[in-house]
């Protein structure tokens, strides 16, 4: 008799002979660049509904808990590459609310 137990943090599908397993754990650097990701996203819907052209240049003002600020000095650069951002600076409030994950982070997008 075969029996199958899976390994913490780990998932097994099965569909016929085809077996794949995929390695669930989260590292601290995978949650930060989901958390960057999540501003971003943020960012551009900001961008959008503030009716900015694709190549109009901006300057962020982005504001959160411990993980927001450890991912925005993380991924800073990519951050301000992604959104054409001038300039990016971390604060005590902003302006727009955004959920990143399990908590959240506010934004302030103004055109540069």
């Amino acid at each position: 008799m075969v029996s199958r137990n899976e390994m913490a943090n780990k998932k097994i599908l099965n569909e016929g002979s085809l077996t794949v397993g995929f390695d669930t754990e989260i590292t601290k650097e995978l949650l930060l660049e989901g958390i960057a990701r999540d501003i971003i996203r943020g960012i551009q819907n900001l961008r959008k509904e503030q009716e900015l052209d694709v190549s109009d240049r901006i300057n962020l003002i982005i504001a959160g808990d411990e993980q927001v600020q450890e991912a925005v000095s993380e991924f800073k650069d990519y951050i301000t590459k992604e959104t054409l951002s001038d300039s990016l600076t971390l604060a005590e409030s902003a302006s727009h609310e955004v959920s990143c994950g399990d908590t959240s982070a506010g934004i302030t997008v103004t055109k540069a």
